[in-house]
């Protein structure tokens, strides 16, 4: 299954590549403000799809652009084929393919490639993390004085801006930097390797969080919603954090985001 999940990544991965240099060869629309759509991105689903259908083809998928398949199975395949879109358009090499399976609610296998880099991170259930073949593990620095932590912007939630601002200004008052790349799935990958310590995030979609979370849990990195409860995948709100730094950083986010 894992070397059909790569299999699918990277062949989405080579479509993406293909229009990078070219971007003057692909549309572009708009799905809602600041959020957009390629026919890049729906070439890569397509391709991704055809080949976790033939493989796969009781499987249910729910995917970014519309690759919805609505059969009952309890097993499903979360799909966001081309992360950091807006990246992508203005050929800021950030981006990457997310892949999961979900059964009964629970994400079990994920995979996230970054075809700039040919950086294949995967995870299954149990089994660890890994990036190339490597075992990954998150950082262990306990000192959050010196942590690094990602972010991303609320951009499709104006809303949430004002305290969205307050909470990253209190944060950082607290770390040593913070870090915006624009890709959520690669935030997630990069606190699990030791390359961020953290990274929280909110207004996300299961796509962009799916594949990403089990790598995180499997990398032995703590991830948790807003709450510091594990309904991260379909809340949208996530923090991941080595598990010296979390607790830390969990209590700031609350001061603004607390639901109760």
């Amino acid at each position: 299954m894992i070397d059909t999940v790569c299999k699918a990544a990277r062949e989405g991965g080579r479509i993406l590549l293909s229009h990078y240099n070219n971007i003057d060869s692909i549309s572009i629309d708009t799905k809602q403000a600041n959020d957009f759509v390629t026919s890049a991105d729906r070439a890569s689903e397509k391709a991704i799809v055809e080949i976790l259908k033939e493989n796969f083809p009781d499987h249910h998928i729910m995917a970014e652009e519309g690759e919805w398949d609505n059969n009952s199975s309890s097993l499903q395949w979360i799909i966001d084929p081309l992360d950091g879109t807006n990246n992508y358009i203005h050929s800021f090499p950030v981006f990457a393919i997310s892949i999961a399976l979900e059964v009964e609610k629970e994400i079990v296998l994920g995979v996230v490639y970054d075809p700039v880099k040919d950086e294949m991170f995967i995870a299954e259930k149990g089994k660890g993390a890994f990036l190339n073949g490597k075992k990954i593990e998150a950082s262990k620095s306990g000192n959050l004085k010196h942590a690094l932590v990602a972010t991303g912007f609320p951009f499709k939630w104006p809303e949430y801006f004002d305290i969205y601002m307050e909470c990253f200004s209190d944060m950082f008052k607290h770390i040593s930097d913070m870090r915006r790349t624009g890709a959520a799935s690669l935030d997630l990958c990069y606190t699990s390797c030791g390359r961020c310590d953290a990274y929280w995030e909110l207004g996300l979609s299961p796509w962009d969080i799916a594949a990403g979370s089990i790598i995180a849990k499997e990398a032995r990195a703590v991830i948790t919603d807003f709450n510091g409860e594990e309904n991260h995948v379909y809340s949208g709100k996530v923090l991941v954090a080595n598990k010296e730094i979390h607790s830390s950083l969990l209590e700031i986010i609350k001061k603004y985001f607390s639901e109760g």
